[in-house]
């Protein structure tokens, strides 16, 4: 999957839902990867469903899967869980913070 798809959300009413899908898949990569590579199994999250009732448990379980990823990779991560999705300008910084993330994740595994 290319990276890029993570740096922003499309336009129209399946944007969020074509981010949040290739954002999971993104996810499942850097696990199979961290599992191939550094022999660690990583539990795969539930990241491509998201609504407005469950905001704060998608942010958490987020979270922790940049956690233990970032734990076996070394990276340095971020608090991805503060943020008000409403507001355009913070939406765009947390995608760009959480693509850094995973930018980070994947140069290390070279994939």
């Amino acid at each position: 999957m290319p990276l890029p798809d993570l740096l922003g959300i499309p336009p129209g009413s399946n944007g969020v839902q074509e981010f949040l899908f290739w954002h999971a898949q993104d996810h499942l990569e850097i696990v199979k990867a961290i599992q191939s590579i550094r022999h660690v199994f990583l539990p795969v999250y539930i990241l491509d469903q998201l609504s407005p009732a469950t905001t704060q448990l998608w942010l958490e379980r987020h979270q922790q899967a940049h956690n233990e990823m970032n734990s076996v990779m070394g990276t340095i991560g971020r608090d991805l869980t503060t943020v008000d999705l409403s507001d355009e300008n913070a939406r765009l910084a947390w995608v760009y913070v959480n693509f850094t993330e995973h930018q980070a994740v994947r140069k290390q595994l070279a994939i």
